[in-house]
């Protein structure tokens, strides 16, 4: 209020009437305090550079031009008619993830630069660029466009830092030229403080896992795994192989509406981009999944009291090396637990079945193992191979 009346007096306004028809006035035009109309003289506009297109203004203001912009975590990239999402934490990055993440930073970095010319383009007479500068160990440094403005100029961050608290002028060509203004810095005083390190008593006790603590070498839960760089005739019997467990970490089967896509995904993400190809084995994994859903296990899990999928674990082997892993599926029952391990191997004979038993075997022994020791009981054991002469085998582990 006594705002308004500061501006009644100084307009000359002082009379209930015209008072009263000045306020109308004011709420007619949308003025509001601290907001000056555009067409007010002596005004300031504030405006995102994208509203900025096609303005033009006598003096521009580009302010924080020395930030960082977050790049954040994109969940998905288009890479040419296909999709390809990010993978999990612990699983490795595909070609086709690798190549959109790679194509989406170069569009990005494109429309940056066209972002800063429109910006850099709306002043008539004068562009005012503001940002701010790091030290560090004695060294200066600053991000963002004001990096990139100052390269293209030819000015290093460390000639200018010398002459703070006045302007600085350098020509850009014969007829123009632009001044850098430093605010100096503030000096502060840093405090040291010595700390005596602690002593520690040496322990009478060994080790828990001595290669582990003598190595000092930490596990990596999945390794790297080379990724198909060609066109394939067929589809990789490993990528039929992780769409299975895909599907089945999720336990979706061929009469879930979601489960193509899904395959699809994983697929892609496995670096399969030929789509003749990707359909094939979107089949095959179909195939073997709707076999197992016709086997009695399947009902045994899915009926269960209680299941976990891909539950991950690390293990601890006789050397004292540590062993990561997965257990593909634990599930209980009123009468036990159970864990069970997926095989999609493409075993022809009784020969071959014995042998991938027999490679299997030790592997499977340590999520027992692991089992034992976080619920105190030792689980009922099943390798299932799900591809056994076109069939289903299922062998307990004893």
């Amino acid at each position: 209020m006594d705002k308004l009346i500061g501006d009644a007096q100084v307009s000359g306004l002082v009379g209930v009437r015209a008072f009263l028809e000045y306020i109308t006035t004011m709420r007619d035009v949308g003025a509001r305090e601290g907001e000056a109309t555009s067409e007010a003289e002596g005004s300031v506009r504030l405006m995102t550079i994208h509203k900025a297109k096609g303005l033009e203004f006598p003096i521009v203001v580009l302010a924080d031009a020395a930030r960082r912009p977050n790049p954040g975590r994109e969940v998905a990239f288009r890479l040419g008619d296909a999709w390809t999402v990010s993978p999990d934490k612990l699983e490795s990055s595909p070609l086709a993830y690798r190549l959109a993440r790679a194509q989406d930073a170069l569009q990005n970095e494109a429309e940056d630069k066209r972002l800063l010319y429109v910006s850099l383009t709306r002043a008539q007479e004068k562009l005012i660029i503001n940002g701010h500068m790091r030290m560090k160990n004695g060294q200066a440094y600053v991000d963002g466009w004001l990096d990139a403005l100052l390269e293209a100029g030819g000015v290093l961050p460390n000639a200018i830092t010398g002459e703070m608290g006045k302007w600085q002028p350098f020509p850009l060509s014969k007829e123009t030229g632009w001044a850098i203004w430093i605010a100096p810095f503030e000096n502060e005083a840093i405090i040291k403080e010595t700390v005596e390190k602690p002593t520690w008593p040496e322990s009478q006790e060994e080790p828990l896992f001595p290669a582990l603590s003598a190595k000092q070498v930490f596990p990596t839960i999945r390794k790297e795994r080379p990724h198909n760089l060609l066109d394939p005739r067929t589809p990789p019997a490993r990528v039929v192989g992780d769409m299975v467990h895909k599907a089945l970490q999720h336990w979706r089967f061929p009469d879930d509406p979601l489960l193509d896509q899904m395959l699809q995904t994983q697929a892609q993400m496995e670096g399969l981009l030929d789509e003749r190809i990707v359909q094939q084995a979107i089949q095959e994994a179909k195939a073997l999944l709707l076999r197992f859903r016709g086997y009695p296990l399947y009902t045994e899990i899915d009926t269960a009291l209680e299941r976990h999928h891909e539950v991950p674990f690390i293990g601890v082997s006789a050397q004292g090396n540590a062993q990561p892993g997965f257990i593909d599926c634990l599930f209980r029952t009123q009468e036990s637990w159970t864990l069970v391990d997926f095989k999609t191997d493409e075993l022809r004979n009784r020969q071959t079945l014995l042998a991938a038993q027999d490679m299997y075997t030790p592997q499977i022994l340590r999520y027992r193992k692991a089992v034992e020791q976080w619920l105190g009981v030792v689980p009922k054991t099943l390798l299932c191979f799900l591809n056994v002469e076109k069939k289903i085998m299922v062998i307990e582990v004893d």
